[in-house]
């Protein structure tokens, strides 16, 4: 007899994780020496995992980052 599998999708569905994600990019600008987002600019990186959410934060404030930055 098989089992039946259960899945959840955490982020966002059921738990709110858009703080902690904007905590954890504000916390990344900041070792760049690059300015704090609000949670309205947030919203505009979000999406596409958070290395894209990462690089994106830092486009928008004229910085690039080297490949092993990312990492």
């Amino acid at each position: 007899m098989t089992r039946p599998i259960i899945v959840f999708d955490l982020d966002g569905t059921l738990i709110d994780t858009a703080p902690d994600l904007l905590d954890s990019l504000n916390h990344s600008l900041a070792a760049s020496e690059l300015a704090a987002v609000d949670e309205a600019g947030f919203k505009r990186f979000v999406g596409h995992g958070g290395r894209v959410m990462i690089e994106r934060a830092h486009a928008a404030q004229q910085r690039s980052l080297e490949s092993q930055e990312h990492d």
